[in-house]
């Protein structure tokens, strides 16, 4: 690298001792706020959320400074952390790049920005000065600088070059905190179950190069920690290797305290399961026993002691399992078996060791699986024979039989490192699956990485023309049945179980029972081993789906199913599996309810009650979340369900309570059906549904809406399963089956609304259809809809009327019956007028604009009706909303020319008056005495604005005063006036 030309801005760098960073200057910049958090923590041990600004609190500054200050600054650090800088370029981890400039390693992060030690530029003769730069050094531009003598770089005070500001934070690492903060992502990656990570971060930990003598307690806990990564891994060599490296370093330990007490042993056991991976069962006895005369309360040394003992002396042909007479086999013939997978799992792992990389396999090798999944297969027939001949449960041969020839072999397979190779080989396989199954879909010829997991994009598995896949999966199976430590084992590979997992969803009705049965029993111990629905989290949603779908499947068993015909026990476990993915919740429960999507309906029509349920439950999700169905053949699915149930519903009812009318234009299965569901509606199925009904409402509001992308293809998949058919009799049912069955109506398009109407949909909901009226009376003849009594039904039924009524096809239906068919209109009016007041709301759905519209339209087309029909209850709520709406002004103006309603219409003048519309004007030929009659306000005190001509009442009464007054005035003159007259005559 070059590294001239550095030099030219440092003359206008402050000297080290102006540049220090001072109480005030710092306080409120930005570039701080990232180490003030952990370095506040570490002094005060308080965070720094709960505590004053940086400004207002001089401890925190005194935190900041207090970190500079401890900053060893002769030593050479591992790496650094840059934070806070103005050109976010510069931000990030810089590590060396094995040059060194001034007697320091140079740094440099992702970005290529390095950060180096460079010479301060001085006249001849005076001191030389160092400082740190960071920059970018092809192009000879520094962008932020500081001075400073010391070998490790400041982590505060840095000036500004060419970058704009603030300035950046350095967090230092030696090498001690390096190490450490190496284990901890290491422990992190453990924990998520990506092995190979944690076994390069451990790495990366121990390559800090520590000294052994100062740090030999966290030396050997990161050896320690790899040796279990490794053994994850199936990488029995170098995990015996760090299990043995980490004990001889903790024999040097002089202390006894419990944490490091626990280390030990949990390093003898790495060590044993190491050993015993690489087939040395002799030297990992020897370790087990030295660890279990030490910790004798230990209860995984003395089982692991017991497995390893048993593999031991299988390898040593000494093993005495003893069988009844009669089963089948010699005394040798076990000896045999065993010794043979011995072998079998010997060859298999040289293999392997020879191919060195798994996508390297030579196709001989899977012929060696298959021979021992067949020991295994008899082994385990062998085992249930054994079982139901001595009477016992299935699940109960470990305690009952803890040397069975079946455990036998399983603890060996597992100790022997064979269980752990068999998860390799399936991850191999399910890699190569995927990659293969991936180019196909993208149609390109690019190779897949096996760190990268594309295993969800290959949901789509055919199990059946896999074989190989399938073969190793049933070795797993019978490998994990009944043993909890291989179920661990298994569960702790986050590939293998999703390798496991698409096996199962690759099953159909081609696999064999068998097959499906042990899939099914190993995904269910997996999913109970992990907890909490994490065993599809890695990536692969979709191949959680597929596996739901054929779950499903599984659950059917009088309904013609595409899964093979299992057990009970297995169909049950499918149940409890199906429940358990829903339950899981978030991206899982999404993924499952698309799965079970496909069989929903024959769940629902299924006679196993537990199926019913499930079914049943789908429909609640999918209510509370409609985008889980995203496919329109469920739809169609559920249109399917909902179309049987009411058959059958039609079919119970007497035969004078149903009326079917049908439209052969429409097809053979057009056909409207009117029945009496008020008793069905109470009934268990009734309730389902209902249930159905609200899914499909959800569904259909959620697909069907104006900006939705899939409104077309959703419209056809409702109208394809016969939806308009099946909804428009329910608009006179009861709520639970009327209220869905509208909006769903509602949200229809135009053409289709259209279409509606010439079924007679606002016959139907009226209440006024020809088939209604056939009904035995008592059966749907209400004086109110039941539509009208919830805010949801009136505000669907008020959208459907509004859609359908600027047909001239329903207004002919209206006034076919207009007695009836207004009065049901103006219910539902006085009902909206009652309840929902507001017009403020702006859409379609505001149910006292779609009422309002309503009247307008028949205020025009059907004016002779609306007049002569029209309650004068209806008057008063129109009256308050006239001072907002034009239209109904307009219906006003309609309604005054009835002489009935005229003088009712005065009321609305007054009120008009009031507001800032024109008031109503009424005929030139009323009379006062219809006022009296027809004027609800005539009895009322009038004010002075409520009379034509008349003064009102005080005024008058002063007139009368005045007048009085004025008489007697007049009179007492008149008098004087008499008596002045009869004094004179006198004289």
């Amino acid at each position: 690298m070059d590294y001239q030309q550095w030099h030219q801005k440092w003359k206008d760098v402050p000297d080290e001792l102006e540049s220090r960073p001072q109480p005030i200057g710092f306080q409120g910049s930005p570039m701080v706020k990232a180490v003030l958090d952990q370095v506040y923590t570490q002094e005060v041990g308080v965070p720094l959320s709960c505590r004053p600004t940086p400004s207002e609190d001089p401890t925190a500054q005194s935190a900041l400074l207090s970190y500079e200050r401890n900053r060893p600054r002769e030593e050479v650090m591992h790496h650094y952390r840059v934070e806070g800088a103005g050109d976010t370029a510069a931000n990030g981890e810089y590590f060396p790049t094995g040059d060194f400039r001034n007697e320091v390693p140079v740094y440099q992060n992702r970005q290529g920005v390095v950060l180096t030690r460079e010479k301060h530029p001085e006249d001849e003769g005076s001191e030389e000065k160092y400082g740190w730069v960071l920059g970018y050094v092809r192009e000879r531009r520094p962008l932020y600088g500081v001075q400073s003598e010391d070998c490790s770089a400041p982590s505060l005070g840095w000036s500004l070059f060419t970058a704009p500001a603030p300035a950046p934070v350095l967090r230092y690492f030696s090498e001690a905190l390096a190490a450490k903060e190496f284990k901890d992502k290491g422990t992190c990656a453990f924990q998520e179950q990506d092995f190979a990570a944690a076994e390069k971060w451990y790495t990366c930990s121990l390559e800090c190069k520590l000294s052994r003598d100062d740090y030999k307690e966290a030396v050997s806990m990161v050896l320690s920690n790899r040796a279990e990564a490794r053994l994850r891994l199936a990488q029995f060599e170098p995990a015996a290797h760090d299990a043995r490296s980490a004990t001889e370093l903790l024999k040097t330990c002089e202390s006894y305290i419990e944490p490091l007490e626990l280390l030990r042993q949990k390093t003898g056991l790495r060590l044993a399961k190491a050993l015993s991976g690489l087939q040395k069962f002799d030297e990992a006895y020897e370790v087990l026993s030295e660890m279990r005369r030490r910790y004798p309360r230990n209860r995984d040394i003395a089982k692991t002691l017991d497995e390893i003992s048993l593999s031991w002396q299988v390898q040593q042909g000494h093993v005495d399992v003893g069988l009844p007479m009669g089963m089948g086999m010699g005394g040798d013939d076990h000896q045999q078996l065993l010794a043979c997978a011995q072998k079998l799992i010997e060859e298999l792992m040289s293999q392997v060791a020879d191919a060195g990389k798994m996508e390297d396999l030579p196709e001989a090798l899977f012929v060696l699986v298959r021979r021992l999944h067949h020991i295994f297969q008899r082994l385990a027939e062998l085992q249930l024979q054994l079982q139901q001949q001595q009477q016992q449960p299935v699940g109960g041969g470990e305690e009952s039989l803890p040397f069975s020839l079946f455990q036998t072999l399983q603890t060996f397979f597992r100790r022997g490192g064979g269980l752990a190779l068999c998860l390799r080989l399936l991850e191999s396989v399910w890699t190569s699956l995927a990659s293969s199954s991936s180019s196909t879909a993208s149609g390109s010829s690019s190779s897949f990485s096996p760190s990268c997991s594309s295993s969800c994009r290959t949901p789509c598995l055919d199990l059946y023309k896999h074989p190989t896949l399938e073969l190793l999966a049933l070795l797993i199976a019978l490998a994990c049945q009944d043993s909890s430590e291989s179920g661990r084992l298994v569960a702790a590979s986050p590939k293998s179980s999703l390798a496991l997992l698409a096996s199962l969803g690759g099953c159909s009705i081609k696999v064999a029972s068998s097959t499906c049965e042990a899939l099914i029993a190993l995904v269910n111990q997996l999913w109970k081993s992990q907890g909490s629905g994490t065993l599809a989290q890695q990536e692969g949603l979709e191949v959680l789906e597929k596996a739901a779908h054929f779950l499903g499947e599984v659950c059917l068993e009088a309904v013609p199913a595409d899964a093979p015909a299992v057990s009970a026990a297995s169909r049950a476990m499918a149940h409890q599996l199906c429940f358990d993915f829903i339950a899981a919740g978030g991206r899982n429960e999404f993924a499952a309810l698309r799965g079970l999507g496909t069989v929903v309906d024959r769940l629902l029509l299924s006679d196993a009650q537990l199926s019913r349920s499930l079914g049943i439950l789908l429909l609640k999700r999918y209510s509370a979340e409609p985008s889980a169905l995203p496919k329109p053949e469920s739809l169609e699915l559920l249109l399917l369900a909902l179309g049987k149930l009411l058959e059958e519903a039609a079919a119970q009812a007497v035969s004078g309570e149903t009326q079917r009318q049908s439209f052969p234009e429409y097809g053979s299965a057009a056909t409207l059906i009117f029945a009496d569901f008020s008793e069905f509606a109470c009934s268990e199925d009734g309730a389902t549904v209902a249930v159905l009904l609200e899914a499909i409402s959800k569904v259909v509001s959620l697909r069907l809406a104006p900006r939705s992308q899939k409104r077309s293809t959703f419209e056809a998949a409702l109208l394809q399963g016969r939806g308009p058919f099946l909804l428009l009799p329910l608009l006179q049912a009861p709520l639970s089956f009327s209220e869905p069955a509208a909006r769903c109506l509602a949200m229809l398009s135009d053409d289709v609304v259209a279409e509606l109407v010439a079924l007679g949909v606002v016959a139907v909901l009226l209440g006024v259809h020809p088939q209604q009226q056939l009904l035995s009376p008592g059966s749907a003849r209400q004086q109110l809809c039941p539509l009208w009594l919830s805010a949801p039904g009136r505000a669907a039924a008020a959208q459907l009327l509004s859609r359908t009524i600027e047909f001239q096809a329903a207004i002919d239906s209206i006034e076919e019956t207009p007695e009836r068919a207004l009065t049901s209109i103006c219910h539902l009016a006085m009902e909206v007028f009652r309840h929902d007041t507001s017009m403020s709301s702006e859409g379609s759905t505001n149910p006292l604009q779609n009422m309002v519209h309503v009247l307008l339209v028949l205020s025009k087309f059907a004016t002779g009706s609306l007049c002569r029909f029209l309650p004068e209850e209806l008057l008063a709520p129109l009256a308050q909303i006239s001072a907002t709406s034009s239209d109904v002004v307009a219906i006003i103006d309609v309604l005054k020319k009835e002489r009935r309603l005229r003088r009712a219409v005065k009321s609305l003048s007054a009120m008009s008056a009031c507001s800032s519309r024109r008031p109503v004007e009424l005929g030139a030929e009323d009379d006062e005495a219809e006022d009296e009659l027809l004027d609800p306000l005539a009895k009322a005190p009038k004010s002075p604005k409520n009379r034509r001509g008349q003064a009102p009442p005080m005024l008058l009464l002063l007139l009368l005063l005045l007048w009085l007054l004025l008489f007697l005035l007049l009179s007492a003159a008149a008098v004087a006036a008499v008596r002045c007259w009869t004094m004179r005559s006198k004289r």
